[in-house]
């Protein structure tokens, strides 16, 4: 179900967030001071010169073929730090980019959508992010930990978290009006909630854009949505999708 961020004094945030700053600090350092380790043993090692420095090479290539995905695929954080709070992940993610504030945070039943707010200069944007629940508190999903797909002519997107039975849907409408409500239910009765983002204008008639969110727990292949007096189904086997 969605709910709406709020209760948190500034000096708590403050805290909070200063506090996962220093441990993102750590251990980033941590994996700095290993590759530099590593690096110089391979510099010491009485080998010829040009050995070395294709040992360097393989090291550095290893370190960007290997590493590097592994660490998007299982983020690094998740074996230190265990988040309180959607927010509280969300500020240790976006840290050190400008303010992030967290307008709207749909629950599912092992995992969480959260919606962002981003205002610059005037504008406003939204952005969503996915964080995995664990008994105590929250934890980054894996690069390749929600799959998505899209319904073929439309905007839907359904998306799945894996290792969950949580499913999320997403949309868009272009409008020419803020306060505009799109039109979307399903067959399971979801809780729809949208945000709107002035996407620009021409002429006298400015354009906004009105997106979406929904959470379904479990669906299967007779999942049904009904979108401004469109009815659409999955074309997608959901069994295949999930696994």
């Amino acid at each position: 179900m969605p709910r709406f961020p709020g209760g948190v004094s500034i000096e708590t945030e403050y805290e909070e967030r200063i506090h996962m700053i220093a441990i993102r600090m750590i251990i980033e350092i941590i994996i700095f001071i290993v590759m530099m380790g590593m690096s110089i043993k391979i510099r010491q090692n009485k080998i010829k010169r040009t050995r070395k420095i294709t040992l360097i090479r393989i090291f550095g290539t290893i370190m960007f073929l290997v590493i590097v995905p592994y660490v998007g695929a299982f983020p690094v954080e998740n074996l230190f730090i265990t988040f309180k709070s959607p927010e509280q992940a969300l500020a240790y993610e976006v840290w050190p980019m400008s303010k992030i504030k967290v307008d709207k945070i749909i629950e599912g039943e092992a995992s969480c959508l959260v919606i962002e707010k981003k205002e610059k200069h005037g504008n406003i944007r939204y952005e969503t992010e996915y964080f995995k629940k664990v008994p105590d508190g929250y934890k980054f999903p894996g690069n390749h930990d929600v799959k998505a797909k899209n319904i073929t002519g439309t905007s839907l997107i359904v998306e799945y978290v894996k290792g969950t039975k949580d499913y999320y849907l997403s949309g868009v409408k272009m409008t020419e009006c803020a306060d505009d409500i799109v039109d979307i239910k399903d067959n399971l009765g979801t809780s729809f909630v949208q945000t709107s983002e002035k996407v620009g204008h021409y002429k006298d008639i400015e354009a906004y854009d009105q997106a979406y969110y929904g959470y379904m727990y479990d669906i299967t292949n007779d999942y049904k949505i009904y979108l401004e007096g469109q009815t659409y189904e999955l074309p997608f086997d959901v069994d295949s999708f999930s696994n």
